[in-house]
């Protein structure tokens, strides 16, 4: 809608701002505000919600971090606000002021264990943002203490599934309808990096990345910006908060017309990823859930700018959703293309192991393989796991492989 365009376009114009990284911002920050409090109905059963895992990928310098910040600072600020009260509430009840324990109303979450997380998800059925602005601080931590059942508890979660905590010494915290979206910051190779043995259980298919092409760092010009800007976003943030009621905890199905029904059904047909290879497939699946999403958001976008009067997903809404989904569609094959590159991939391996990877015959048995490795200190079990990567070797024969 032109209210977002033209943010869109003075944060470019006047500060610089990545165009792509601004819009990426906003789709994150409508998502969380709308959280649980709205669902998209395909049709009777098929519905989804508004979360999003978002990654804005580009080197450093990019200016990638500081439209975030930007589009967040309202919601930054109702944060505070929100802590303000109940430090206070929570006085009152120690002083015996009030009887009820409060509970924290949170927004955003930044620095946290998974445990944490979930408790706030408990406080917060509405839902909440994850903000790290350098996803690989999060993305390295994921199973530092867990031993895999973040990313577990991560998959679920996108999937709105019931999710709990258990700890000896605390009690267990269920949440039956959890609603999380996450954005961050990462550059290309370290994405790479963490990504890399994250594709089977569908991790990576989770994440939109906004990775727009590189670009020359533009000139610093003595444009002012339009204040009102970011002043109307501030105001439709607290519209959207208003608004989106979420009376007795449930959400609002907002349905599709006919048209786009019928576009959006033929859009996921069209794109069920027949004859892809296994992982892009995965992929294919995922943005059968992030059309619906995205739909949604661009509704909300729709609605609170009173661009949409109708209270359902027109077919003007639904031809946005996709061609939303098509840039992400676009991104994501990109992502897995540079990912996919024995270059690209090469580069993200240890130092030691691109040793080996040189050092081996373009054609080699497994024996071969194995002597090597001991030249580099590699193990017999690590040595046989590296050489069966699809990335870097094609199997010929039993015990036989080809360097791509």
């Amino acid at each position: 809608p032109e209210p977002f365009q033209n943010l869109i376009n003075e944060l470019d114009d006047k500060l610089n701002y990545p165009k792509e990284y601004t819009a990426g911002a906003l789709i994150f920050a409508v998502s969380i505000i709308t959280g649980q409090t709205r669902i998209i109905e395909l049709k009777g059963g098929y519905t989804e919600t508004a979360s999003v895992y978002i990654a804005q990928v580009g080197n450093a310098g990019a200016n990638k971090s500081r439209p975030i910040k930007d589009i967040l600072k309202p919601i930054f600020k109702k944060d505070f606000e929100a802590l303000k009260e109940y430090e206070k509430k929570l006085q009152d009840y120690k002083d015996e002021v009030i009887s009820e324990k409060p509970k924290e109303i949170t927004y955003i979450v930044s620095d946290f264990t998974l445990e944490y997380l979930i408790k706030v998800l408990k406080n917060n059925p509405r839902g909440v943002g994850l903000y790290s602005d350098e996803l690989l601080a999060w993305l390295k931590n994921l199973n530092k203490y867990n031993k895999g059942s973040s990313i577990e508890a991560y998959l679920s979660l996108w999937s709105n599934a019931p999710t709990k905590t258990s700890r000896a010494t605390q009690e267990t915290i269920y949440v039956n309808n959890p609603f999380i979206s996450i954005i961050g910051t990462i550059q290309p190779k370290l994405l790479i990096k963490e990504f890399k043995d994250k594709e089977d259980n569908g991790f990576l298919d989770r994440f939109l990345f906004v990775y727009p092409p590189s670009r020359e760092t533009p000139k610093v010009t003595d444009k002012e910006l339009d204040k009102t800007a970011l002043m109307d976003w501030a105001e439709l943030v607290s519209r959207l908060y208003t608004l989106l009621d979420f009376e007795n905890e449930e959400a609002k199905t907002i349905k599709c017309d006919t048209e786009a029904r019928k576009i959006l059904i033929d859009w996921t047909n069209e794109n069920a990823g027949t004859g892809e290879d296994e992982n892009i497939k995965g992929l294919y699946m995922k943005l059968h859930s992030y059309i619906l999403r995205l739909t949604l958001i661009v509704y909300i976008m729709e609605w609170i700018t009173q661009e949409n009067r109708e209270g359902v997903i027109t077919k003007q809404t639904a031809e946005r959703g996709i061609k939303l989904t098509e840039y992400f569609k676009e991104t994501a094959l990109k992502v897995r293309a540079e990912m996919y590159s024995n270059d690209t991939y090469l580069d993200s391996i240890s130092e030691n192991k691109q040793n080996f990877y040189q050092a081996l015959n373009d054609m080699f048995k497994t024996s071969d393989a194995l002597e090597i490795g001991k030249r580099f200190n590699i193990s017999e079990r690590s040595v046989k796991y590296f050489i069966t990567d699809k990335r870097l070797f094609t199997k010929v024969s039993q015990g036989v492989y080809k360097k791509k």
